[in-house]
């Protein structure tokens, strides 16, 4: 949000509507309004009472991808999801992910299937997790958020932002 140069009121309104759906055995929507009311001064003024959960909340923003390459292995519209995260130099690996888990930010994975996590010796892993039953099979990508904790080496944050793309989809046979 961008202020404007002059604000003639001391005090300003933030409203927003929030609406989602949460989906595993059963989806279920949800939605609330939102409203947030800030004092208009010449800078901003941070309230020690909120600081420690806005830390916590800027913490847990996604970052990219750092130092290693993530390759989707199975094809659009496959039963079964398969990607590869592999670092980038053999040093990368080194740290490799205790706990592992992807959230598709499309669908196209059920929060509330199981995710098979296969290392390998060179620090790379695999994920493989049943596509779901109500996707989008056309998706030329996979977005959606990896967590891995510990972080992977050379990433701060648990959790990263990937984008992997399908392979090209070979032409029919002739």
């Amino acid at each position: 949000i961008t202020a404007p140069a002059e604000i003639a009121t001391s005090e300003v309104e933030l409203k927003a509507t929030a609406n989602w759906m949460a989906c595993a055995d059963g989806c279920y929507p949800a939605v609330v309004d939102l409203k947030l009311s800030l004092p208009v001064g010449p800078a901003a003024k941070i309230d020690p009472a909120q600081a420690a959960a806005f830390a916590r909340a800027t913490a847990e923003i996604p970052q990219p991808l750092l130092g290693w390459t993530v390759e989707l292995l199975s094809e659009r519209g496959a039963p079964e999801i398969r990607l590869r995260v592999s670092p980038e130099t053999a040093t990368s690996g080194a740290s490799a992910a205790r706990e592992v888990y992807f959230f598709s930010d499309d669908g196209q994975v059920s929060s509330d299937q199981p995710q098979k996590v296969v290392s390998a010796e060179d620090g790379s892993f695999e994920i493989s997790v049943p596509r779901s039953t109500i996707t989008p099979v056309e998706s030329a990508s996979l977005p959606g958020v990896l967590r891995c904790d510990p972080p992977l080496a050379g990433n701060k944050q648990p959790s990263v932002s990937i984008a992997p793309q399908y392979p090209p989809v070979s032409p029919p046979q002739s």
